[in-house]
């Protein structure tokens, strides 16, 4: 995937936005869970060293999960 369908995909989930707090080419996916409150951050899509980086808000477990399963294509953020 790259970043246009990551957003494109994480815009799909219920109170999905996107929004550019850290300036253009940084775009983040938040999540508006009631209306008195800001949205979290779910995703950041951004350029680094000239490629496409991803990270995304999950538990430890499964952060750890994915790392041990996709061998080297999740890291920390």
């Amino acid at each position: 995937m790259n970043g246009e369908e990551i957003i494109k995909y994480c815009l799909e989930k219920r109170g999905a936005y996107l929004d550019f707090p850290f300036g253009e080419g940084y775009a983040t996916v938040k999540i508006k869970t009631s209306p008195k409150r800001n949205g979290y951050v779910f995703a950041e899509i951004f350029e680094l060293n000239g490629e496409e980086r991803f990270t995304f808000s999950t538990s430890a477990a499964d952060a750890e999960f994915l790392r041990e399963s996709l061998d080297g294509a999740v890291v920390r953020g």
